[in-house]
């Protein structure tokens, strides 16, 4: 009777935590999904568009207030995101986050030009650039997005 009932409740033990693993797995998946609609959303606002190539940062700061303003909104709306960023290649390599940076260090040039390259319009990526912190932070995923111009976001 003893091994009967250890045996049942082994079995319902085990029905249940393969339950619960389906669903926190069903569940990351549902964020993760949610994540890259999301990003996909902002990386069409009006503000993100190819009148960046041209426009002159340090004269339209309203502009490029809103940018940053936009970008910490962005990093504020999920908590699974740790940080939002834009790049601009052109006319000269500028990061975006939670300010306006020059990029003049070339190894960091060289780490976000390789996001470029890595994948698909929209992907994930677990590379670690070495160069700077700010760039990715071990142990963590990041969501790409690059426009048409290889903007990424």
């Amino acid at each position: 009777m003893y091994q009967q009932v250890v045996g049942r409740m082994e079995t319902e033990f085990n029905r249940m935590h393969q339950n619960q693993i389906e669903n926190r797995a069903r569940n990351v998946d549902d964020q993760l999904a949610y994540l890259e609609m999301t990003l996909s959303h902002w990386a069409f606002e009006p503000r993100f568009g190819d009148a960046l190539r041209t426009l002159e940062f340090i004269y339209y700061f309203n502009e490029t207030q809103e940018i940053v303003t936009t970008l910490y909104v962005l990093q504020g709306s999920h908590p699974l995101i740790k940080s939002a960023q834009l790049y601009l290649q052109e006319p000269q390599p500028i990061l975006f986050n939670r300010d306006y940076t020059k990029l003049k260090d070339e190894a960091r040039v060289q780490a976000y030009d390789r996001y470029l390259t890595m994948g698909n319009h929209v992907y994930w990526t677990d590379w670690v650039s070495n160069t700077n912190s700010d760039i990715t932070h071990s142990m963590n995923h990041s969501l790409l997005h690059t426009d048409e111009g290889n903007q990424p976001l």
